[in-house]
């Protein structure tokens, strides 16, 4: 080693005097000491962890990744900006920049505290932690444990923070290598006969030999999720049912880059005159004590693999249940569970950080649904005339008592998200499978659902003048207006995405974009041109804009909910695999869509009948073409 590049890291470790004796022998040449068994046991199969690129800058709403790496404890200890803290009233300061001997023997009660707020974490645990270990290797703590005449080769990683759906300071993942041997000389000279991967307050097993487990050499590979660093085999996007594979979904999937930890060895008690090594019996918290899940961990000599690492070995799955990489059409149940986990987290986060702000804020949206639903008529509900003046409530019981009494040639035409919906679903498995294993994020979800909405639309008007309409019939006049179908659509939508994507521009992109709702009914029903369908829609929604948003939303909700409130039902109740599960969610939004498309009809129809009630529109429409 180049002396001279010693100089920056003694200075710093100068700023840390009880860790700076143990480590100026791990750093200053000396002459060379006799390995051990066990460290050379850990040195052979130190892992390599594959860490999420990091994507968008810090405080970005896309920022992606994972900020933090597994290091050395003196990250934190004999760091003066973190405090330990006691038991008792306002849990005072017992040490500022504690080290490793402060922390000897502090039990139940006694925590360390970083900089910042973990309930509010912002950006300030990702610029702190990426500059308390600068300098710092990258390093996994080895633990060597007999039980029952096996050795367990036990790695500890350490992370500065958990942002995850709980958010705390500090975090203690890892994995072991488990042999058929009774000592460390022994372990030497066979191959492992199996690891095991911790994820939460479980984890995941695998034979040496088998093909999930990815190595590099005789370094097994380890997919930490980012945020919640859960280890993983591969990088998929894992799916948690239970406490034992956490509630949510853990994302470990690519881009990644390979960092090849360290072996620190450690015993599993430190002798008294070994000061540096004091954390190793330290039973409190590693970070600020919070409700619940948000408090920082206890260390790995609490945990139960540390002493008895075969037990816990032997109560770990074999395998974890991955989120199908090739979507289903519709709302899907697998991403539906992980985004409502998601945001259920963070309500009950934003409740324990700011619980008078969010109570408020829950009570008012559950007095604006009382509203609504007490405000809008329901009766009379009259399924005839079809096109006529209906109240909100109105609509939504007329379309259910239509959608019963035409359910077949209803669900004819609404299939069309069906065979569109899987028709997307094969391209993407056959193109993403077959090209490298690219896969593309193929959807039809959005013009199946304009063409089916305006077929059915087209087929109400027609059976309210007393004429059937086929399914066939219906969409060949559908596709006779196509070019001005989709005009329509994509100038309606293009120009509210480019509006939208100034981020400042986004509530005039929604505002705009609910004003052209209806521009494919009306480029169809009423022959109109791309362009002139723009202002005909505005037209329509004049005066109205709030009850359109508002019951449109409604039939959104509805669309997107109920397969995946039917699929998160047998994800929990059921061993069918998740594919299987957004299949089912799929059907069930094929069931779902002639009901919110006929309701979107009756809408259409009762804004149409408001505009005519209304006299002539302020400003000049063309008038539509004769069929």
């Amino acid at each position: 080693m180049n002396d001279l590049r010693l100089i920056p890291r003694l200075a710093e470790l100068a700023r840390r005097p009880a860790c700076t004796a143990a480590a100026l022998v791990a750093v200053w040449p000396g002459p060379a000491a006799a390995q051990s068994p066990e460290q050379e046991l850990a040195d052979r199969y130190a892992p390599v962890v594959a860490l999420k690129e990091l994507e968008g800058d810090c405080g970005s709403r896309l920022v992606k990744g994972e900020p933090w790496r597994p290091t050395t404890v003196e990250t934190v200890l004999g760091n003066p900006e973190v405090a330990l803290r006691g038991p008792g009233a306002g849990s005072p300061v017992v040490a500022t920049g504690p080290t490793a001997a402060d922390l000897r023997g502090k039990g139940d009660g006694f925590f360390l505290d970083f900089p910042g707020d973990p309930l509010r974490p912002g950006c300030t645990y990702e610029e702190d932690g990426r500059r308390f270990a600068d300098g710092e290797p990258s390093v996994a703590y080895a633990h060597v444990a007999i039980e029952d005449g096996k050795l367990a080769l036990e790695y500890w990683f350490y992370y500065y923070f958990n942002d995850f759906n709980n958010k705390h300071e500090s975090d203690w993942e890892g994995i072991q290598l488990v042999f058929e041997a009774a000592t460390a000389d022994e372990a030497l000279l066979q191959e492992p006969s199996a690891v095991g991967y911790a994820q939460h307050e479980g984890g995941e097993w695998a034979d040496w030999g088998d093909d999930k487990l990815e190595r590099v050499g005789d370094h097994p590979v380890v997919y930490p999720a980012a945020g919640s660093h859960a280890s993983y085999f591969s990088d998929r996007l894992w799916l948690g049912r239970a406490p034992s594979e956490g509630i949510g979904c853990d994302d470990a999937t690519g881009p990644s880059r390979q960092v090849q930890l360290s072996a620190v060895v450690v015993p599993t008690e430190p002798a008294p005159d070994e000061g540096a090594l004091g954390w190793l019996v330290y039973e409190g918290l590693w970070g600020q004590r919070e409700s619940g899940p948000n408090s920082g961990p206890t260390g790995p000599n609490t945990k139960d693999r540390w002493a008895r690492p075969v037990s816990w070995q032997e109560e770990l799955r074999g395998g974890s249940v991955s989120v199908p990489v090739v979507q289903t059409f519709g709302s899907t149940a697998s991403l539906a569970f992980c985004s409502g986990v998601g945001a259920a987290a963070s309500l009950y986060v934003s409740y324990l950080s700011r619980p008078f702000v969010t109570v408020l804020l829950l009570v008012g949206a559950l007095a604006l649904v009382l509203a609504l639903v007490f405000r809008t008529t329901w009766r009379p509900t009259r399924p005839e005339p079809i096109r006529g003046g209906r109240a909100g409530g109105q609509i939504l019981l007329a379309a259910a008592r239509i959608y019963a009494r035409q359910p077949l040639r209803l669900l004819a035409l609404g299939s069309i998200v069906l065979w569109l919906g899987a028709a997307a679903t094969g391209l993407e498995w056959i193109i993403g499978e077959g090209v490298g294993g690219v896969q593309l994020d193929i959807s039809l979800n959005l013009p199946a659902t304009i063409l089916g909405s305006v077929a059915i639309a087209l087929f109400l008007r027609n059976l309210d003048s007393g004429r059937r309409l086929g399914c066939v019939r219906a969409y060949r006049l559908v596709l006779r207006r196509f070019w001005s179908l989709a005009g329509a659509a994509a100038i309606a939508l293009l120009v509210q995405l480019a509006i939208a994507l100034t981020i400042v521009g986004i509530p005039v992109a929604v505002y705009r974009l609910v004003r052209r709702l209806f521009v494919a009914n009306e480029a169809v029903l009423h022959r109109r041109s791309a362009r002139a369908s723009q202002g005909a829609s505005v037209e329509l929604v004049r005066g109205n804009w709030w009850r359109t948003a508002l019951l449109v939303g409604v039939l959104y909700l509805i669309a997107v909910s109920l397969g995946p409130a039917v699929g998160i039902a047998l994800l929990f109740e059921t061993g069918l695999p998740p594919l299987a599960i957004d299949a089912v969610g799929s059907l069930v939004y094929t069931l779902v869509f002639p009901y919110v498309a006929v309701a979107g009809a009756l809408l259409y129809f009762d804004l149409v009948e408001r505009r005519r009630a209304a006299g002539p529109p302020n400003r000049v429409v063309p008038p539509p073409s004769q069929p």
